[in-house]
């Protein structure tokens, strides 16, 4: 679903002229082969015919790309190796927290230490990002912060912090209290303020937010 590709279909499939039952019970079951195995680069997919594979593979972040390498060679062959379910939600989330927006294009992109724009090229101006448990979640004009942001249970259906536009000074955002609990805001200085639902906490680089079982750094570029 990620590459909208098969993971064992490159060369060793694109050579095949009688896709038959015999040909597919090697592929998927007798020999397969990663599309991506960093050792046998025999099955590498092919440029021109099979393009999702190759695009797709090269926008996801590293840490993904491994667990996709791990759970098709090792975890082809041994139970043991296979990447278990909360090992996959645990990386979809970080996937869904780094989305960030090209300022040129549009595009979405996923945070690293110097983005590139995957569609038009660009370098890009990270937003305002929230640290919490060492977990970058990025600040985008739409984002929200979640109960799983907050209680780690895997809720991202309830909202308890949205981002705002200050409602007279332009480029001046916030996180506005959409939860039925007060926060603390403590600003780079120590002192602290009280966010009452409703309320908004302003982006200031390095103040933090105590969302009451956890807290949160905010971080600017």
């Amino acid at each position: 679903m990620f590459m909208l590709h098969h993971p064992l279909e490159g060369a060793i499939e694109a050579h095949i002229k009688c896709f038959d039952a015999k040909a597919m019970e090697k592929i998927y079951g007798h020999d397969p082969v990663f599309i991506w195995d960093p050792v046998n680069q025999s099955n590498r997919p092919i440029q021109g015919y099979q393009d999702n594979a190759i695009i797709f593979w090269h926008m996801y972040p590293p840490y993904l790309r491994d667990m996709f390498t791990k759970a098709f060679t090792k975890g082809l062959r041994d139970v043991h190796d296979r990447i278990v379910e909360k090992q996959w939600k645990d990386a979809f989330v970080k996937l869904k927290n780094s989305i960030l927006y090209c300022q040129s294009c549009g595009a979405e992109n996923f945070f690293n230490k110097k983005p590139t724009c995957w569609a038009c090229k660009v370098s890009i101006v990270p937003p305002p990002r929230l640290s919490i448990k060492n977990e970058l979640v990025m600040l985008n004009g739409n984002s929200k912060i979640f109960a799983h942001h907050v209680y780690g249970n895997y809720d991202f259906t309830t909202v308890v912090g949205k981002l705002s536009k200050h409602p007279t000074q332009p480029g001046k955002w916030g996180i506005t209290n959409s939860s039925n609990e007060s926060w603390t805001f403590v600003k780079p200085g120590g002192e602290t303020v009280v966010i009452s639902p409703g309320k908004t906490a302003p982006l200031v680089g390095d103040a933090k937010i105590n969302f009451g079982s956890i807290e949160g750094i905010v971080k600017i570029n």
